[in-house]
């Protein structure tokens, strides 16, 4: 039975009840930031994968504790990066724990390869995240003497 214009009217608005659904204004801007950090993991990800190979396996091989193929060095280290980060961090947060992860786990072995990605899609040597839609500056600087 459809629904009528009257009961359309009369119930409750889902926003006002539950802010975060997919009709509120943060829902339709999470896709653009997820896409973002995706886009941001996928440069790691073929920076390691150059690096280090990447093979058919299903499973990883490890040298020590640490995965030998680029895909899954990835995987481990964005897995600990957010053992390392803050609650709802900032992209600036999740960058320095993925950073650290690499440090405890490899000794920073592919800290160039980390700088790169994230200065290519413009969370390099600071940035500034300003405040709400204002201020905000990309940076595409890797630090001296990472590379």
């Amino acid at each position: 039975m459809p629904i009528s214009s009257s009961h359309t009217e009369t119930r409750s608005s889902p926003e006002k009840s539950h802010p975060r659904t997919p009709w509120s204004r943060a829902a339709r801007l999470m896709p653009s930031i997820s896409t973002v950090w995706a886009t941001i993991l996928y440069e790691v990800l073929w920076n390691l994968v150059e690096k280090h190979g990447n093979s058919e396996a299903r499973q990883p091989t490890f040298n020590g504790k640490v995965p030998t193929d680029g895909k899954f060095l990835t995987m481990k280290l964005v897995i600990d990066g957010m053992a390392l980060q803050p609650c709802s961090p900032t992209f600036v947060q999740a960058r320095d724990a993925i950073i650290d992860a690499n440090k405890a786990l490899t000794g920073g072995a592919n800290r160039c390869e980390l700088w790169k990605a994230f200065a290519k899609r413009g969370l390099g040597q600071g940035p500034s995240m300003g405040s709400g839609s204002t201020g905000r500056k990309e940076s595409t600087t890797v630090p001296s003497g990472v590379c």
